[in-house]
């Protein structure tokens, strides 16, 4: 509120004389030198405010764009400097575009492990795609691989994640 903030202490007309003696003008309200308990706390709802509600009914059809090619991740990756930060930072941008999309609930706190997995599998799909985007598009069409691929040997397949994976003893046993 106005009449806890210093700064408005000249505006209300404080003699400037007399603001040598204002406790409020020197140290702020008295609750900035009290435990985090005593702050005054923020009963405003802004979910259920009227004002809240109408702005985002009105900005409910634009479309929040966060679009990340498969070749801008590179430039991510080898900015970071172990893998575990790469996949939290990639969880932390997804979050972030699920929160965008869906205002109303929002996640927050830690990141959970289902969403480092989502992360995770987002980070190999992208790098897979930018070295193997050829083969990738052939087995998604049902195509031939080329000659050329250097998966032609291994019986690429692509998983129900759409990660690209290859055949092997493994998958006979």
């Amino acid at each position: 509120p106005s009449d806890l903030n210093p700064a408005d202490i000249i505006s209300r007309g404080l003699d400037p004389e007399k603001i040598q003696l204002n406790d409020l003008w020197w140290f702020g309200p008295s609750f900035l030198q009290e435990c985090l308990v005593n702050f005054p706390g923020d009963s405003y709802d802004l979910h259920n405010s009227e004002l809240y509600q109408r702005e985002l009914k009105d900005h409910q059809g634009e479309p929040v764009c966060l679009s990340v090619h498969n070749s801008e991740i590179l430039p991510i990756i080898n900015k970071c400097s172990s893998f575990t930060k790469l996949q939290r930072i990639i969880a932390w941008c997804m979050r972030f575009k699920e929160n965008a999309r869906n205002p109303l609930q929002r996640t927050t706190g830690n990141l959970t492990v289902p969403e480092l997995s989502v992360a995770l599998i987002c980070l190999v799909r992208s790098v897979q795609f930018v070295y193997f985007s050829k083969d990738i598009q052939c087995i998604m069409k049902g195509e031939k691989l080329s000659n050329s691929s250097k998966l032609l040997n291994l019986s690429p397949f692509l998983d129900e994640k759409n990660v690209l994976r290859v055949g092997g003893r493994l998958q006979h046993s």
